[in-house]
């Protein structure tokens, strides 16, 4: 459930190959890798609850009332250290900098993705846990400035 996350966040990690391998994922099982995407979008909340895809499979709007519910129930503790130099804001706008470039012609037009993410993120940053706003928030800028980045770049080079 945290493969995604373990390895984007780690010291010395591969973003990019990282984003390969979760392309690859999508290309085959399309719900599942973005079950392991929305894990990723509340681990970087620092939330270590399970997601189980039980859950995810009932919607942005359920899943995430249930999980706010039981990490609101279990105390869970949402800080977490990172064992890297780099840091995390940095890390997420790599990260999310990287995945649109690389699925460019590929899933990035795959309207079902992109609405998925706009879903699971405007649900996240909503909900009352600070942690799981704001993380949201940045994932949700840092991954509409890469979209727009990718758009300006189309539009160039139509232009010429």
């Amino acid at each position: 459930e945290g493969e995604l996350f373990s390895t984007v966040m780690s010291a010395g990690a591969s973003i990019g190959a990282a984003i390969d391998d979760w392309l690859d994922r999508y290309a085959a099982n399309a719900d599942d890798a973005m079950h392991e995407m929305v894990c990723f979008f509340v681990r970087c909340a620092g939330i270590k609850a399970p997601f189980p895809r039980e859950l995810f499979a009932d919607g942005p709007q359920h899943a995430v009332e249930a999980l706010t519910q039981r990490v609101l129930d279990e105390n869970a503790p949402l800080a977490m250290p990172l064992k890297s130099k780099r840091s995390f804001a940095g890390t997420l706008r790599d990260f999310c900098s990287l995945l649109v470039k690389k699925s460019m012609g590929t899933i990035v037009d795959d309207d079902t993705l992109v609405d998925g993410w706009i879903a699971w993120l405007t649900v996240l940053a909503s909900v009352q846990l600070r942690a799981l706003r704001h993380t949201a928030a940045l994932l949700g800028l840092c991954l509409g400035t890469a979209l727009l980045a990718a758009d300006a770049r189309l539009q160039a080079d139509l232009d010429k």
